[in-house]
């Protein structure tokens, strides 16, 4: 159970955004929808940087204050801040709002269960908390020292100030995720065109239908990746007239997005491509001074956000010298692993990788047909009942080529950076195409969005006007296809919430809920104990290393090893070893005794003393 002070925490920190938020909407002049962003992005950024000059929890702190000081700066000066807070008040602003209750109270007492949040994702936010330090190459705890800390940062920033628990580690993502969609609101110029407000919640929970295979209730990136891509171009797209003020916005977006893993160069690119399209669409042939100067920051913008991704590379080479993680981009690591491949293994990779997306059973392949006849369906509605011309088709081929590109970088990446037996059986193939299927949600559904209000009968100003629809019946189905696309949201989201819980439900028959109620959840280090972890090899948690991963994590050591099989006569083998975790009932075990003479039992650790085992309480490993 969470205490008081945890609460009084996060309220503190939720008071300290505020004072942030004031401030770059204030002074920046930065529009709601993209001041949360704006400042998460800068946070995580800030972090980063301190973590390279060991100073991750005074910066963590300063910033903490900071906020907190500007907090009560604008409260004291606008002494009538809860009515300008009600004159904020709308009906997208009160639907984020309980979207982010929803999500805290669902998330909080979430527990890890993918794999790979103890693998890295996880396991290198605890490391942080537990070290205020980045690892080094002696680090043995962190296997993929070489992976970027970009969202980590941000996820240390708010565990720091609000305290560990795996609940709010996944809360703290979901902030990151919630605030570059919000940013997608930001391209509707009437934000009280319901129809439209609904159109793109409706967009958000389809992107969780096709984001099943990675949920929002672990740390795994593939679902951020898109988000803030997507958060970029709708920026930029927003402050089109005005891309100098673009450019600033998206900078710490934009190097945030170069941190959170290696792939996410590619929607670094995209994103980098549209800006430049709207920096040379404002030159001018007779001002060019101008041109000069929109050039030179559009170069700089790119210069100063590509910073954190190089510095990350130069810190690898220099302070993780010969450590290569899967994945490494370096050219060492692809002549090492494509030459593990023999001529006969990449032609298996490249017909069961064609296979895959060419199969309709495949969610990904699923998701891109739809979202094409969607917007096949809707550019004919369009032409032939609205008579409007709209540009879906052009944004539709843009999409393909872009697609080709990613799905050709996946191929690659299988062939030149992935271990043999990881590439064979194409190892996270579908969540990672999820992540384009995601972006391609994203700009099909605001590009719908933004012909759909260009297209209406009356264009709402500052000034409403009480005729807001050319007849009775335009005005029906304004209201029914609004509430079509409302029921819709719901159902999706409730069924994602619904998915969430049901797996929290039976979270204690998970190899991570075994665990857990054998050793607890260890905060400090151990690098002295060797734990031997004996359990069957069901579902491969031994040979794929699950179940090992999950022990690393809780018990916060990286001397674990795990065995399925144990002949009584090599009992002399637990000599090697600390502690024995016993997480599946045997016979076999029963030479096995304990000092006390009971019989083993399974989800207990013991301690190892000249082949004879004594239970422990796993609160004791601390002392």
């Amino acid at each position: 159970m969470l205490d008081a002070i945890f609460y009084l925490r996060l309220v503190g920190l939720i008071l300290s955004f505020v004072g942030f938020k004031r401030l770059v909407e204030d002074k920046l002049d930065i529009k709601p929808n993209y001041s949360c962003l704006f400042i998460f992005s800068s946070i995580s950024c800030l972090i980063y940087f301190a973590g390279f000059i060991g100073k991750l929890w005074f910066a963590s702190y300063l910033l903490f204050t900071i906020g907190l000081v500007l907090f009560i700066f604008y409260l004291f000066k606008q002494k009538l801040t809860f009515f300008l807070l009600i004159q904020k008040v709308n009906l997208l602003n009160i639907s984020f709002f309980i979207a982010l209750i929803i999500l805290f109270f669902s998330l909080i007492p979430t527990n890890f269960i993918h794999y790979d949040n103890f693998s890295h994702w996880g396991i290198i936010v605890k490391y942080l908390l537990a070290t205020d330090a980045m690892p080094t190459v002696a680090t043995d705890i962190i296997d993929f020292k070489t992976y970027p800390l970009g969202s980590t940062s941000f996820i240390y920033y708010v565990s720091r100030i609000v305290g560990y628990s795996q609940g709010l580690m996944l809360f703290a993502q979901s902030l990151l995720i919630l605030s570059s969609f919000y940013a997608l609101f930001g391209v509707i110029r009437d934000i009280r065109r319901y129809l439209l407000i609904s159109v793109m919640g409706l967009s958000f929970s389809l992107m969780t239908i096709f984001n099943i295979s990675i949920r929002i209730n672990n740390l795994l990136v593939d679902f951020l990746l898109p988000l803030l891509s997507l958060a970029i171009i709708a920026i930029i797209y927003s402050y089109r007239d005005r891309i100098l003020k673009a450019c600033f916005i998206v900078l710490p977006i934009l190097s945030l997005l170069t941190i959170v893993k290696n792939s996410g160069l590619f929607f670094y690119a995209i994103c980098i491509f549209y800006l430049l399209f709207y920096i040379f669409h404002s030159f001018s042939k007779k001002n060019i001074k101008q041109n000069i100067k929109y050039a030179s920051i559009g170069f700089l913008t790119i210069v100063t956000s590509m910073l954190p991704y190089i510095i990350w590379n130069l810190h690898t080479k220099i302070a993780l010298q010969g450590t290569n993680s899967k994945h490494t981009l370096s050219v060492e690591n692809f002549k090492e692993v494509s030459s593990e491949k023999s001529q006969e293994t990449v032609q298996l990779i490249v017909s069961k990788f064609f296979n895959a997306i060419l199969s309709i059973d495949s969610l990904s392949t699923r998701g891109l047909l739809i979202f094409h006849i969607i917007t096949f369906i809707s550019y004919f509605v369009a032409l032939f009942i609205l008579k409007k011309h709209w540009n879906s088709l052009k944004i539709l081929l843009l999409l393909d080529l872009i697609v080709v590109l990613y799905y050709a970088g996946n191929l690659a990446m299988f062939i030149y950076t992935m271990p043999t037996e990881e590439a064979i059986v194409l190892a996270g193939l579908e969540r990672y195409l999820s992540s384009m299927v995601i972006f391609f949600i994203g700009i099909v559904s605001f590009n719908l969005v933004i012909n759909i209000e260009q297209s209406l009968h009356i264009q709402q100003g500052p000034k409403r006007d009480y005729k807001a629809f050319k007849s009775i019946q335009t005005k029906r189905i304004y209201q029914n296809s609004a509430l079509i696309c409302t029921a819709l949201t719901l159902s999706f989201l409730f069924s994602e919430i619904n998915g969430m819980n049901s797996m929290n439900q039976s979270y204690a028959d998970t190899i991570p809920g075994k665990v857990t109620a054998a050793v607890g959840d260890q905060m400090q280090l151990d690098t002295q104990n060797k734990f031997l972890v004996y359990a069957e090899d069901t579902d491969n948690q031994l040979s794929n290393f699950s179940l090992q991963y999950a022990v690393k994590y809780f018990l916060f050591s990286p001397n674990v090893d795990g065995i399925s099989t144990f002949a009584l006569e090599d009992k002399s083998t637990l000599d090697n070893y600390d502690y024995l975790l016993i997480l599946d009932d045997n016979s076999v075990l029963d030479g096995l005794k304990l000092t006390s003479k009971k019989d083993l039992t399974s989800s207990k650790l013991y301690k190892i003393d000249h082949q004879q085992l004594l239970e422990i309480d796993p609160a004791t490993l601390s002392e």
